[in-house]
């Protein structure tokens, strides 16, 4: 959980959109290691599987360096946002169903995370928006047939885990619905605010990686040279 809650937080400020979709995956990943930890194993497979469909369908959407994005990609980008951020297709039953047997602190920290997803993910898709301009533009069929066939991979897990798994409508469905809405009315009055001590923390990763590199990564040199002295 605190993997999932600092990579999620650090994807809230990048500028750029594959460095954020790179967190994203993270934070994912430690909610797949979340619920194997509370031996929800079920719910584990079926978020890892979810996962695959919409965050493949997310990095093929966006635009390549600073081309303009289609509106198909830029659509196509939105509903595997919805899905990763727990409010349609598979994403969302997989979500509910890991959060369904929590206790109250799991199930407050599981709604922020979930906040922290559908914040990001609405985030990166305006920023790319203005930064890239929407355009209408043909589509190769290779494309097309890419990104549909993921959608409907997703949409097929769902009806699959409809039937297999009984859930209901929790908090962390009502926890990103409110992300949406939120980050929608700070873009449209341009507000969104660099906090002064979580900005930076957010911006550099929590510093994980600026750790890793001048200590661990310098430990194991001095290490490995050893060995290869003796």
């Amino acid at each position: 959980m605190i993997t999932a809650l600092i990579c999620s937080i650090s994807a809230c400020s990048q500028v750029n959109s594959k460095k954020a979709l790179a967190y994203s995956t993270s934070a994912q990943l430690g909610l797949m290691f979340f619920a194997i930890g509370i031996l929800n194993i079920k719910a584990a497979v079926a978020f890892f599987v979810a996962h695959a469909f919409i965050k493949s369908m997310l990095f093929l959407s966006l635009p390549k360096g600073e081309k303009s994005w289609n509106y198909l990609h830029f659509v196509a980008f939105l509903i595997a946002g919805l899905s990763l951020s727990g409010l349609i297709f598979s994403g969302m039953i997989a979500k509910e169903f890991i959060s369904s047997n929590l206790a109250q602190t799991g199930t407050a920290v599981f709604a922020i995370i979930s906040f922290l997803t559908a914040f990001y993910i609405i985030r990166i898709a305006l920023v790319v928006a203005k930064n890239n301009k929407l355009e209408k533009a043909p589509v190769s069929k290779t494309e097309f047939l890419a990104i549909f066939g993921l959608l409907l991979l997703n949409i097929l897990f769902y009806i699959y885990l409809r039937l297999q798994v009984e859930y209901k409508i929790a908090e962390p469905f009502w926890a990103a619905l409110t992300a949406w809405i939120v980050v929608y009315i700070l873009y449209n009055r341009e507000a969104f605010w660099k906090v002064p001590l979580l900005y930076p923390l957010s911006f550099n990763g929590f510093y994980l990686d600026k750790f890793y590199n001048t200590f661990c990564v310098r430990i194991y040199e001095i290490y490995s040279n050893f060995l290869y002295w003796i």
